[in-house]
C-alpha cells in the first residue's frame, strides 16, 4: 500500500475509532482548524519575518507599479495583478484576525448584513459587512458598513476595509506588527503557542470525557487521594496525535506521543495554578 494509501486507511481508522468512543468529528474539526485563526498562521510562513504593514505597503508600491508599466505584456499584468490581489486578501485577513475582538479600549464586532429572509432564516446573497466598535471606557459606540458592492470586489476589498477602519477612527491602534504574535515561537511548530496553549488543550478537554480509564494519585496534580480517572488513556493520546497529524500534518507529521503527553501535562500544571 502506497503512502496514500496508507493515509487514506488512516484517516477511515480515526473517524470509526471516534464513532466508538462517541467523540463528534464536527466538534474536533472546529477545535484543530475552524477556530484557529488560520491566516494568521499561513501569513508568516508565506512572508516570513515581515510585518502586515510592510506586505500593505509593498502591495501598494506595486499596484503603483502596474499602473505606470509599459512593458509587460496584458497577459502577463492581468496574471501579476490576480496575484497582488490574492496576496492582499491574505494580509486583511490576518489583520482582522490579529485585531478582533480587542484593539485598546475598542471592543469589535464584525458581522454580515442580510440580504433577505426566507422561511429558515437570514440569507447572506451578495452581503456587505458591518463593524462596530465599542469604547469600554468612554462608553462611545461606532458603526460603519462596507458595502456588498465593495466587500465583494477584490479590486476594491483591501480600500473599503481601510476606508472602514479610518472611519472608525481605530486605523492608527490596529496591530500591524508580526501576524503571528502571541501564536507562533521561535521553536518548531508543535510547540507553538497556538498549538500547546490553545488547541492541545481544548482537544484534551473535549475527549478526555469520552475515554474513561482508572487512574493513579499524582502528589503534583491531585487535590485529594480520591481515586480518579486516569489522565493519559493510551487511546486518547494516539486518537489525538492522529487527529493533529491529519488537521496539520506540515505541523505534526513526526511528533510523538511522548511529545504529546508532555504538552498535556504542562498544561494540566498550568490548570492547577489559576
Amino acid at each position: 500500500m502506497g503512502r496514500r494509501g496508507r493515509a487514506e486507511q488512516s484517516s477511515r481508522d480515526i473517524f470509526a475509532r471516534l464513532a466508538d468512543h462517541g467523540v463528534n468529528y464536527g466538534i474536533i474539526k472546529k477545535i484543530a482548524a475552524f477556530d484557529s485563526p488560520q491566516w494568521r498562521l499561513v501569513f508568516p510562513r508565506q512572508f516570513e519575518g515581515r510585518t502586515i504593514a510592510q506586505v500593505l505597503e509593498q502591495i501598494e508600491q506595486w499596484k503603483a507599479f502596474l499602473n505606470e508599466d509599459f512593458l509587460l505584456l496584458p497577459n502577463q499584468k492581468t496574471e501579476l495583478a490576480r496575484w497582488i490581489l490574492e496576496v492582499e486578501s491574505l494580509a486583511w485577513q490576518a489583520l482582522i484576525q490579529a485585531n478582533f475582538p480587542q484593539v485598546g479600549p475598542w471592543k469589535l464586532g464584525l458581522s454580515f448584513v442580510p440580504t433577505g429572509q426566507d422561511d429558515i432564516g437570514s440569507l447572506y446573497s451578495f452581503a456587505g459587512q458591518r463593524i462596530t466598535a465599542f469604547n469600554q471606557e468612554t462608553k462611545d459606540s461606532r458603526e460603519v458598513l462596507i458595502p456588498a458592492e465593495e466587500l465583494n470586489d477584490p479590486a476594491r476589498y483591501g480600500d473599503a476595509y481601510r476606508k472602514a477602519f479610518e472611519r472608525l477612527g481605530i486605523w492608527d491602534l490596529l496591530w500591524k506588527g508580526p501576524a503571528g504574535r502571541g501564536l507562533m515561537s521561535a521553536r518548531n511548530p508543535p510547540g507553538w503557542p497556538i498549538f500547546t496553549q490553545t488547541v492541545i488543550p481544548r482537544l484534551y478537554e473535549y475527549m478526555m470525557p469520552h475515554y474513561p480509564r482508572p487512574g493513579h494519585h499524582s502528589n503534583r496534580i491531585d487535590s485529594s487521594e480520591l481515586r480518579r480517572p486516569a489522565r493519559y488513556p493510551g487511546e486518547l493520546l494516539q486518537d489525538m496525535l492522529d487527529l493533529l497529524r491529519m488537521e496539520h500534518p506540515s505541523v505534526f507529521s513526526k511528533s510523538t506521543l511522548p511529545q504529546l503527553k508532555a504538552v498535556i501535562q504542562n498544561y494540566l500544571v498550568r490548570k492547577t495554578r489559576y
